[in-house]
């Protein structure tokens, strides 16, 4: 078996299909660096399980770093054996990551597939800890665990978690160090925006938070706009990537203090992923941020300040803001206040006309350069 050296650079990532709205994860809370504003940026029903953090492009660039440094991965199916409605559903789930991963030429040890049974229990955990071991011995230990269709998800979210913690700190005793984690969620809670108010894109599904848990350093709470198209060049970086530069290379042990002093000053609105490893221990840090974002007959871009949406069927004539008064249509183009207002409810397109304007043309922009 590929073993890795004891000084190599690991980050395990654990993956839960969706946010559970009654389940506190208090242990990151209070060890981690927690983005509070992480928006998934692709919630289309019928994507692929990559799209979700960038599709197979990303992949593929995250995996030629990985070849280039001699590094591997595996993928770890937690498997919720109790969720037979949904086992099918799951199963496809679980082929899709490992399609992805192999079309992009990851470089994978092996696959496996854990009973959520056993990883609750941790006698069970010692009579595997054979398979255990094998699985969590690679650079990058990729984590999903589909929770949300069994009896008790919130239960078994942190029975989950617990488990990847333990893991953690036996592999900090035995390696006298420990490796960068991160979690987070496919998919938002289901959270319903009820009469009289009305939103037809709930944020809920698509905001999400994020975790890190670096090396060593102190918890705190990040307002920074981030999108999960960050999340592959933020494992890269803390795997090493000899392309990070040096405002987002992973700090030394010693640095991770000095960084709530680190200004980032920067008049340009970008689009582009971004390594978030710089961010963590310094929730002042914020830049100037935009991320494109794509749901089912939807399309949007979201700042610091507001959030556009256009419908896909009327986003080829952006000069329509609103339906007349007497239509029941929804409008074409609709503008929230962020981070006020937290269910999009309140529509104000017209009083903000000029930054809908330029919010649609910065869309159509980045469509042109995805195309």
């Amino acid at each position: 078996m590929n073993m890795i050296h004891s000084d190599a650079p690991e980050v395990w990532i654990l993956v839960l299909d969706r946010q559970l709205p009654d389940c506190e994860f208090d242990r990151l809370d209070v060890q981690s660096t927690c983005f509070e504003q992480f928006l998934l940026q692709d919630v289309r029903s019928d994507i692929n399980a990559d799209e979700v953090f960038g599709g197979e492009p990303a992949f593929s660039r995250l995996a030629n770093a990985m070849t280039l440094l001699g590094q591997n991965a595996s993928l770890v199916n937690i498997v919720m054996t109790e969720a037979t409605n949904s086992a099918a559903k799951a199963h496809n789930e679980r082929q899709d990551m490992e399609s992805s991963m192999r079309r992009s030429r990851m470089p994978l040890l092996d696959v496996y597939e854990l009973d959520h049974r056993i990883v609750c229990d941790s006698e069970s955990v010692s009579r595997e800890s054979a398979t255990v071991d094998k699985a969590f011995s690679a650079n990058l230990v990729w984590i999903e665990a589909n929770v949300a269709a069994v009896t008790h998800p919130a239960t078994a979210a942190i029975a989950i978690l617990d488990f990847v913690c333990d893991r953690l700190a036996s592999c900090s005793e035995s390696q006298q160090k420990c490796p960068v984690l991160l979690v987070t969620f496919r998919k938002g809670d289901d959270f319903i925006v009820r009469e009289p108010l009305k939103s037809s894109v709930p944020e809920n599904p698509v905001h999400v938070p994020l975790w890190i848990r670096p090396n060593l350093g102190h918890a705190c709470r990040v307002q920074a706009l981030t999108g999960s198209f960050d999340l592959l060049p933020t494992i890269a970086t803390f795997l090493g990537n000899s392309g990070a530069t040096d405002e987002n290379s992973p700090p030394d042990v010693a640095q991770i203090a000095d960084l709530s002093d680190l200004e980032v000053a920067s008049s340009v609105l970008t689009s582009e992923p971004r390594s978030l490893a710089f961010l963590c221990g310094a929730p002042q840090v914020c830049t100037n941020r935009v991320l494109k974002l794509h749901g089912d007959g939807w399309m949007g871009v979201r700042t610091e300040e507001f959030l556009l949406v256009i419908s896909d069927d009327c986003k080829s004539n952006a000069s329509q803001t609103e339906s007349d008064g007497d239509s029941p249509e929804e409008p074409s183009r609709r503008l929230y206040v962020k981070p006020d207002d937290r269910f999009n409810v309140n529509d104000v397109s017209s009083t903000y006309a000029t930054v809908t304007e330029e919010l649609s043309c910065l869309l159509q922009n980045l469509d042109k350069q995805t195309c």
